[in-house]
């Protein structure tokens, strides 16, 4: 097991049992300082000449949403530098409460290609994260924006005194610079893309495996409780990794020729993905290593200690992960992919609030290590019958515990019972391991990573214990 992982399993079982009495624990609200500071637009345009009109600025900086887009994208590079550093609050409010993705879509295709590379230039932090936006675009701009915050906190270390303030400054150093490590060097195979980045503390980082714009098959790996940026970006990215490379040799070495879930080239989007309806399996050709991307996803601030007894950041996370697959869907038009979840603890809380609403788009779901969900049944989630697994390892002390709802391990769920423990692989000819402890389904060589590998690329007939299914009726 990745060794920055095995530190969180001890304290499983600890906190859960403790999350009684923390509950009620309130989450302090940001500053207004400190959300001004989630997209620092300073270290992008303080070499820039201010040379607008203050008040023309300030009734811009009076609008919001697409409004606020469109007048923004109506500034040449120099006033959009200006806006930059004196509205900076502004823009970070928008990153938190963006247009629909729809809107980002038409919004960005109108732009001119100058008026584009200004943006990217001036305001990264904004480009970078907002759901609509092209994914190379997404993935240039993240980088640059990460690149440049390093550098200005570098710059400021290197004149700051010891203070509190200092070691602040250090542990955000040290957060952005494991993104930088998940990223890896350029050229890899597959390729790496930073589809988001927070560069306040706690951060968050969406890390690609794959072209997310061609993909036909796309999975999101969703983490539960104590994993961080700074703590977890590079273990989450290479279990992704792994993932990844079992896809590429199912695909090379395809188990058998069982139905698959069609890729929506042969479905129509409006048949395919409207929340609530049941998708049917149909025998399609296989996908090839080019069609697959898998996504080391950290879109959301996982519980800690005092903060895993509440649904707040459960509620924040399934937020997050609505608006990351619709920015998807907006984005692909009418050449859709199918998309999985794979979530792990808190994740799964996450998700299953997302499914319960109705606003999280997505084709089938993994469920592991569930500290509980958010509806009684299957049905509540939404998906078609056979499209919801569920696995529980053996000492894992936070399955079956129901503390966040449901325990989705229960028969009488419905969901499909993934079996995790040993069994051989048709491909290598090798035995796959059995999870064993909370974190033990990300383990390399496992059953449960197979699976997740075969639940990502619509094999969902060949997930071992299949047969086991109870549907509640």
């Amino acid at each position: 097991m990745l060794p920055r992982l095995v530190a969180i399993v001890a304290s499983s079982a600890l906190v859960l049992g403790l999350a009684g009495a923390i509950v009620a624990t309130p989450r302090p609200s940001p500053t207004a300082s400190t959300t001004a500071a989630s997209i620092s637009y300073r270290a992008a345009s303080s070499r820039l000449p201010t040379l607008s009109p203050a008040g023309q600025l300030a009734g811009l900086g009076a609008l919001d949403g697409l409004a606020l887009l469109d007048g923004v994208a109506h500034l040449d590079r120099l006033a959009l530098g200006d806006f930059a550093t004196r509205y900076a609050s502004t823009l970070s409010a928008l990153g938190e409460n963006p247009p629909e993705s729809t809107e980002v879509v038409r919004w960005w295709s109108q732009l001119a290609q100058q008026k584009r590379h200004d943006l990217v230039a001036v305001v990264p932090g904004l480009v970078g994260n907002l759901d609509g936006v092209p994914y190379d675009v997404r993935d240039a701009a993240n980088r640059a924006y990460l690149e440049i915050t390093i550098s200005q906190i570098e710059a400021g270390l290197a004149s700051a005194g010891g203070t509190a303030a200092r070691a602040a400054d250090e542990a955000r150093l040290d957060m952005l610079r494991e993104v930088r490590l998940a990223l890896g060097e350029q050229g890899q195979i597959p390729s790496r893309h930073l589809l988001a980045v927070d560069v306040a503390w706690p951060g968050q980082a969406v890390v690609a495996l794959g072209d997310v714009a061609e993909a036909d098959y796309v999975s999101f790996l969703v983490p539960g409780m104590f994993f961080t940026v700074q703590g977890q970006i590079v273990d989450w990215t290479e279990i992704a990794l792994d993932i990844h490379r079992d896809k590429m040799s199912l695909v090379a070495n395809p188990l058998s020729a069982g139905p698959i879930l069609a890729s929506s080239d042969s479905q129509s989007t409006s048949e395919s993905h409207v929340a609530g309806t049941e998708m049917s399996s149909s025998t399609t050709d296989p996908p090839s290593a080019s069609s697959i991307a898998t996504v080391a996803w950290m879109g959301y601030e996982t519980p800690n200690i005092f903060t895993v007894g509440a649904l707040d950041l459960a509620h924040d996370g399934a937020d997050a992960l609505s608006a990351t697959v619709d920015g998807l869907r907006a984005v692909r038009g009418d050449r859709q992919p199918k998309v999985s979840l794979i979530t792990h603890s808190y994740g799964s809380t996450a998700a299953s609030i997302a499914l319960q609403r109705g606003t999280l788009d997505i084709d089938a779901l993994a469920i592991v290590g569930s500290p509980g969900v958010a509806v009684d049944d299957v049905r509540g989630l939404g998906l078609a019958d056979g499209a919801v697994f569920v696995g529980e390892a053996s000492w894992d002390p936070v399955a079956d515990i129901a503390f966040h709802g449901s325990d989705p391990g229960d028969p009488s769920f419905g969901a499909v019972q993934m079996d995790v423990g040993t069994g051989h692989d048709d491909v290598t000819g090798k035995t796959l391991g059995s999870a064993v402890g909370h974190l033990g389904y990300f383990a390399a060589g496992t059953k449960a990573m197979r699976s997740f590998a075969l639940i990502g690329l619509g094999r969902l007939a060949e997930v071992p214990g299949q047969a086991q299914q109870i549907l509640a009726r």
